[in-house]
């Protein structure tokens, strides 16, 4: 399952993420964001993504994840800020590392296979930024369209809004998107809010580690 979490800069997508992690406690996380005080997710490295073969080139690190999969058989993937990073971003330079990086977010299914207790997020700004065959293999978008903050007894609380718009057997998530974002109205769209603060402890926002170790 691939969902796409979009909204403007300081909208709550990371924290959407860090919710969900937080409440899926019993399943593994891979994510290139740092949080704290949880034990069930591994930070993602760049090297855990692309890495070079045997005659030098840049290729995905397929053993890697095969061996992930193995072990663990149920995970989810989370990469926050996908068009900031330079080796997934496919409207940048098209180097060989950049090539690899997007086949890795294209191809990553095949590892998941059909599984819906093992899924991909990726978390962008704008998704008309995401290489148009990334949109077509999403099965949800969330949309953060709304962050509200009330003091409450001298705690500021902050409240974020959301539009979850899935892919039916007639019509995909990314029209029924642009639908709404051309006429402004949710119709039906389920809509769901969630506090934000208990969450706030668990983030650190920073990208990938940059190291050569991998996370086996």
């Amino acid at each position: 399952m691939l969902t796409l979490i979009c909204g403007d800069k300081g909208s709550g997508k990371t924290l959407v993420c860090v919710r969900n992690i937080c409440m899926n406690k019993k399943k593994l996380a891979f994510t290139n964001f740092n949080l704290i005080g949880l034990k069930h997710y591994i930070r993602l490295k760049e090297n855990d993504i692309t890495i070079k073969d045997k005659e030098g080139n840049w290729a995905v690190n397929w053993d890697l994840w095969e061996k992930v999969h193995e072990k663990f058989k149920k995970f989810d993937i989370y990469i926050d800020e996908i068009t900031q990073i330079e080796m997934l971003n496919s409207r940048e330079h098209r180097g060989k590392r950049n090539i690899a990086g997007t086949k890795f977010v294209a191809q990553i299914r095949k590892v998941l296979g059909d599984s819906r207790d093992s899924n991909l997020y990726l978390i962008c700004q704008n998704i008309e930024q995401l290489d148009v065959a990334w949109r077509r293999l999403a099965d949800t978008i969330i949309y953060c369209y709304k962050k509200t903050k009330k003091d409450k007894k001298g705690i500021e609380w902050v409240t974020i809004y959301l539009l979850t718009f899935k892919s039916t057997g007639l019509t995909h998530c990314s029209t029924l998107f642009d639908a709404f974002r051309k006429c402004c109205k949710s119709w039906n769209r389920p809509r769901y809010r969630f506090k934000a603060n208990p969450y706030y402890k668990y983030y650190e926002s920073r990208k990938f580690v940059k190291k050569e170790e991998g996370l086996l």
